[in-house]
């Protein structure tokens, strides 16, 4: 199992390579270039920086998901169905590749709001600002909504990947399904989150934090169990 997430590894940082050191060119560019040059080559270079940023952000839920569906559409998926392992850990490590990824797109992002703290320090109006907004915030209130993040992205993981296998299931030939796997996504998504606001625990309490990560977590495990019974049973491959 390990092995595999090990491969993954390997190919995605074998694939993103020069995107890797492309985001590193642009945030070294943003990080010594002066600002009060305020030509093209600086709006150009500042602007790619957010947009990386942007990008990094919104992939810590849609990047490890993206990738485990991936796998079930590559000729791969096939081989992976024959090996001695049992469906229960294949889908277990292509969460936990899933959790990994999310982590990367996670490390960049905060990467790049450090850069721009770093940045802004060095104008003393700026800076003036950030110690009143930092000033409250907690180190273990930080590192709570973190792994919090990391719940919330798996959960989102979770159900993008039962309802896409439930559509492949329910729509061999594809037709129609991505259609019905979007409308079951908002749905369960809709109904999960009205649950949660409507028990509004609040999580920068440490009961509050448990409770809420505790029924995610049995969410997930209930998804988790739901889409390998599904893979077992009902998708073609396993038939």
């Amino acid at each position: 199992m390990f092995k595999y997430i090990k491969w993954e590894l390997f190919d995605f940082r074998k694939s993103n390579f020069r995107i890797l050191i492309l985001i590193s060119a642009i945030y070294g560019l943003f990080y010594f270039i002066p600002f009060s040059n305020d030509g093209f080559l600086t709006t150009l270079i500042a602007l790619s920086f957010f947009i990386v940023i942007f990008v990094s952000g919104f992939s810590i839920f849609i990047y490890g998901s993206k990738k485990v569906i991936d796998t079930f559409r590559k000729p791969t998926f096939m081989l992976e169905s024959m090996i001695s392992f049992s469906p229960y850990k294949i889908l277990l490590a292509k969460y936990l590749l899933a959790i990994l990824l999310n982590f990367i797109c996670a490390f960049i992002f905060i990467f790049g709001i450090l850069i721009v703290v770093a940045k802004m320090s060095t104008f003393p109006k700026a800076l003036n600002v950030l110690v009143e907004l930092f000033v409250d915030i907690n180190i273990i209130d930080l590192l709570r909504s973190f792994i919090y993040l990391v719940i919330l992205s798996t959960t989102f993981t979770a159900i993008v990947t039962f309802c896409y296998i439930l559509s492949r299931c329910l729509f061999p030939n594809r037709k129609g399904s991505i259609i019905f796997g979007i409308i079951l996504w908002y749905f369960i998504t809709y109904i999960t989150e009205e649950f949660f606001n409507f028990i509004s625990l609040d999580i920068s309490s440490f009961i509050g934090f448990s409770i809420l990560s505790i029924i995610r977590i049995l969410f997930i495990a209930g998804l988790y169990l739901a889409t390998v019974k599904l893979i077992e049973n009902k998708l073609e491959i396993y038939s």
